[in-house]
């Protein structure tokens, strides 16, 4: 049996099936969801790149161009991973046959597209810092002291202080360190253990440099405060990437 295909003024899109020649206008998805948004209309089989029936005793049907050429029409058909429905046509009111089209090579095209974008990605992640290198502001108030003979150490030594005192214009007695060899600039935050407020912050340290009796940025009422001492790294040459961080225990007194 064979359906012929209702011309209509505003079918967008042509499908043409290399092997047999057969070329129609049809419906976008996006124009069918527009046209029948309650999906209120039937589907009488497909044609395009499905695989012919194989059912005893059905009527075969078959979709002609204006042209003569035709098409089987596949009643039963299942959708894959290759082949997806790109439009329809109609063959009767509310009635349309479905075109299905193989999309391996676009779908595997877009993956590889993919792949490549995250591959690039990686790749801009990795040498991001050495393309653009972090700007270093080393603490204007950090002395070194450290001897040009002093050794660069494989580890990173962290100084424990117990005990921080401070005045009610927070004006404190600590000698803040990054001592002599460590592998790195150090960035310093002091920090209330109970609720993350901030304290103080130090710009870079270049190893072997010292800040004497830095001041904290909040006021707080005199008294004894449990205290985090937040430990960033950062490389000395190169990028300046980050290291590794640490944190010690400590206790504010304010006097």
């Amino acid at each position: 049996m064979k359906l012929n295909i209702i011309s209509e003024d505003n079918y967008s899109a042509v499908y043409t099936h290399e092997k047999s020649g057969f070329t129609t206008k049809y419906y976008t998805k996006k124009q069918m969801a527009a046209l029948y948004p309650s999906h209120t209309y039937k589907v009488v089989g497909a044609i395009g790149a499905v695989k012919g029936e194989k059912e005893a005793g059905k009527e075969r049907l078959s979709l002609e161009d204006g042209k003569g050429h035709n098409l089987p029409v596949t009643r039963q058909f299942a959708i894959t991973p290759a082949t997806a429905i790109i439009g329809y046509v109609r063959v009767k009111d509310n009635v349309f046959a479905a075109i299905v089209k193989n999309v391996a090579f676009k779908r595997l095209a877009i993956a590889a597209a993919g792949i490549a974008l995250l591959t690039f990605g990686a790749w801009c992640a990795v040498n991001w810092y050495d393309w653009f290198p972090a700007k270093i502001e080393i603490d204007p108030n950090a002395v070194v002291t450290q001897t040009k003979e002093t050794p660069v150490n494989e580890d990173i030594t962290i100084p424990g202080y117990t005990v921080i005192t401070a005045d009610r214009d927070g004006r404190t007695k600590w000698s803040l360190q990054n001592p002599e060899g460590n592998p790195c600039y150090f960035q310093v935050t002091l920090k209330l253990a109970d609720s993350n407020r901030r304290l103080y912050q130090s710009g870079l340290m270049p190893t072997g440099s010292t800040i004497e009796n830095p001041k904290l940025e909040a006021t707080l009422d005199p008294g004894t405060y449990d205290v985090l001492i937040q430990y960033n790294t950062y490389e000395l040459e190169g990028a300046h990437r980050p290291m590794n961080s640490a944190s010690t225990v400590s206790q504010l007194i304010i006097q």
